[in-house]
Parts: C-alpha cells; sequence; structure tokens
C-alpha cells in the first residue's frame, strides 16, 4: 500500500471508525513511516481544534459514559441517546 492509500486509514482512525484489522497493519506502517505519523498528528490537532469541547474523544470517555449508564445514578435514565463525542452532535455535525 501506499502512503496515500494509508491516510484513508488515517482519517478512519482519528473520527473512530477503523476496523480493528487494519487499525493494525496501519500501526504497523505508522512505525515506519514519518511522513504517516505527522499527518496523524496534523489530522488529530485538526480534529480537535474543530470538535465543539476542543478535545479529542478516547475509548476513556466512552468507557466513562457506559460506567454510568450501568450505575446507580443513572436508575432513572430511560429512552434517550448519550452522545460521546466532542459536542458534535449538539452542534449538529
Amino acid at each position: 500500500m501506499t502512503c496515500r492509500q494509508y491516510r484513508e486509514w488515517i482519517e478512519d482512525l482519528v473520527d473512530g471508525t477503523i476496523v480493528p484489522i487494519r487499525r493494525a497493519e496501519l500501526e504497523r506502517h505508522l512505525a515506519e513511516c514519518a511522513e504517516c505519523r505527522s499527518f496523524l498528528a496534523d489530522m488529530e490537532t485538526m480534529f480537535v481544534e474543530r470538535a465543539p469541547l476542543r478535545r479529542h474523544i478516547d475509548a476513556d470517555d466512552v468507557a466513562a459514559a457506559s460506567a454510568y449508564l450501568l450505575s446507580d445514578d443513572a436508575k432513572n435514565v430511560t429512552g434517550t441517546t448519550l452522545y460521546v463525542d466532542a459536542g458534535y452532535h449538539s452542534m449538529g455535525m
């Protein structure tokens, strides 16, 4: 594969839609390719700068939301969608 093709996967990685098998291959490529690591850093910066809450979402954020929904604190929460997306949904994005 070329770096141009990997860049599509990098975009998927940044927005959280990459499938695990591609992620593993992409991580191997990133370990060897400074150009693609730089592209990834630029994409992450751009993603954070455009996010309404100015931060990147990671697995810990999703885990915390899941833990909340499983806790007694959420015992009266029903029929709703909890968006863990740095505010994109509330901005109509």
